[in-house]
């Protein structure tokens, strides 16, 4: 049996009702706020929500109220982690995160790196 995502997606967001935009918000939020999880799809979740929108499925002006927010406070969530845990793991020689390598050739290209 084929599946038709247009009637599945109309089914999951009638299923859900107002949890679509929490779940949305969630998943958008979290790709762009956690560095620990990059496979998570947020790009694809904010195309699939205006698409849905468009559909009449789901309300335009919500997608923009929440999913907007969400990825700002994800981005400004990785902000504030790179700003209290990023010179730490610079200065760490025996850090496993940073290549000493890539951090010498970064210094070259872009000038001093703290």
């Amino acid at each position: 049996m084929p599946l038709h995502l247009d009637q599945a997606i109309g089914r999951v967001t009638a299923d859900c009702g107002a949890w679509t935009y929490l779940i949305a918000s969630a998943i958008v939020s979290c790709e762009a706020g956690l560095v620990v999880t990059p496979s998570v799809p947020g790009a694809s979740v904010l195309c699939a929500a205006g698409a849905i929108a468009a559909r009449g499925d789901i309300s335009v002006a919500l997608v923009i109220l929440a999913l907007g927010p969400a990825a700002l406070c994800g981005d400004n969530a990785t902000y504030c982690i790179g700003q209290v845990l990023g010179a730490r793991m610079v200065r760490n020689e025996r850090s496993k995160v940073v290549d000493r390598r890539n951090l010498a050739r970064t210094a070259r290209v872009f000038g001093k790196v703290r």
